[in-house]
């Protein structure tokens, strides 16, 4: 399947010593590229549109991730 993506690089990562936690670390991971466009965009699976509420966790995921601000000024703009 092919899908639309922003090829943002991750300049941080998480490790921790419970199996568990790291493999929802990478889940919020895969989701948060998935979600990640020239905006964040909500419910990749339904909706697809802009929530300010559900920006505002992706910005936090951005930071710590990516730390892309350009697609932070694009989401403001939306």
């Amino acid at each position: 399947m092919l899908y639309e993506y922003a090829d943002l690089q991750d300049k941080g990562s998480f490790k921790c010593n419970d199996e568990e936690i790291n493999k929802i670390y990478d889940v919020a991971k895969y989701t948060f590229h998935l979600s990640t466009k020239e905006f964040f965009i909500d419910g990749i699976k339904r909706d697809r549109w802009v929530w300010s509420g559900d920006a505002y966790q992706s910005y936090l995921m951005n930071y710590y991730l990516t730390n892309d601000n350009a697609t932070v000024k694009e989401q403001l703009y939306h």
